[in-house]
């Protein structure tokens, strides 16, 4: 799937915060938890919808050049 600069730009950050986390960086998983909960566990589909959702919003959000609507 194509991905623009934007997504990847983020998923290298996350991979850098994983990195940082000992129990994240040798999981199999591509989401975990890092922040909340027990690190490094799998994040719950629940919390990555939240995720992909919130970021869809803000992308919809976004007006760009030569579009009306």
């Amino acid at each position: 799937m194509p991905l623009d600069f934007l997504t990847v730009q983020a998923f290298d950050t996350y991979e850098f915060e994983r990195l940082a986390v000992p129990a994240a960086a040798s999981g199999d998983f591509v989401f975990v938890n890092l922040f909340r909960g027990t690190a490094g566990a799998p994040m719950r589909l629940d919390a990555v919808n939240e995720i992909v959702s919130a970021a869809a919003r803000r992308r919809a959000s976004i007006r760009r050049p030569g579009r009306t609507s």
